[in-house]
């Protein structure tokens, strides 16, 4: 499905759904400077190198993706060969989550304001609950905000969003985006918004918010 979501553009396992979005201002960016929830845990998103064997027997995890309160998974992000990878540690071992070859770190030339992972309940119906995952796009000559949701027990990215394919950057500003999620059955919406900057000339103009099932050719996939 064409990625070239307008703004605001709303996430879905098999779409999305275009709605208006909350207010984008600085007061809605401020809730990500919060302490994490519960099954959020802290936020961890630096990229790092390609995973070693450690001892797991007194390690001290920092997301809870099974829901008993207790965390017992590790999330990082890292390049491998060009793509971008989510390394999945808990006490039983590690795995990973591959995304598609355009999937990116976040980096220079994109401002992303979220955290860069946020445990959201389960969607999917798997035993463990789904990641949304704060990334970039490469597309080309820029790159563009994007938000995917992952099926850790699938191995699978089964949700993404972005910010228009054809945007680069607004009319006084670099491009900029940041996330949150809303209250949802079954866990948290998570969503990817305009930042600051959006105009007139170069809009973006809505948000995209995570319904499982839901369909929009704004969204992306």
């Amino acid at each position: 499905m064409d990625r070239r979501a307008l703004l605001v553009v709303l996430l879905a396992a098999s779409g999305c759904t275009p709605s208006e979005p909350a207010d984008a201002g600085p007061d809605a960016r401020a809730r990500d400077t919060a302490e994490p929830t519960d099954t959020g845990g802290t936020d961890v998103g630096e990229p790092r190198d390609a995973p070693t064997a450690t001892d797991t027997s007194t390690r001290a995890f920092a997301f809870d993706l099974d829901g008993n309160g207790i965390a017992e998974t590790d999330l990082a992000l890292r390049d491998a060969a060009g793509s971008m990878v989510l390394d999945v540690d808990t006490i039983d071992g590690h795995g990973e989550v591959r995304f598609p070859a355009d999937a990116r770190l976040p980096g220079a030339g994109v401002t992303l304001t979220g955290r860069t992972f946020r445990v959201v309940g389960q969607h999917a119906g798997t035993t463990r609950f789904e990641v949304a995952v704060l990334h970039l796009l490469d597309r080309g000559a820029h790159r563009s905000a994007a938000l995917s949701v992952v099926d850790v027990d699938a191995r699978s990215v089964i949700a993404t969003a972005s910010s228009p394919s054809s945007l680069s950057r607004f009319e006084s500003y670099e491009l900029a985006a940041f996330s949150d999620v809303l209250s949802s059955p079954g866990g948290s919406a998570p969503f990817l918004a305009p930042g600051y900057g959006d105009g007139a000339n170069i809009p973006w103009g809505y948000a995209c918010v995570f319904r499982m099932g839901a369909v929009s050719s704004r969204c992306g996939t």
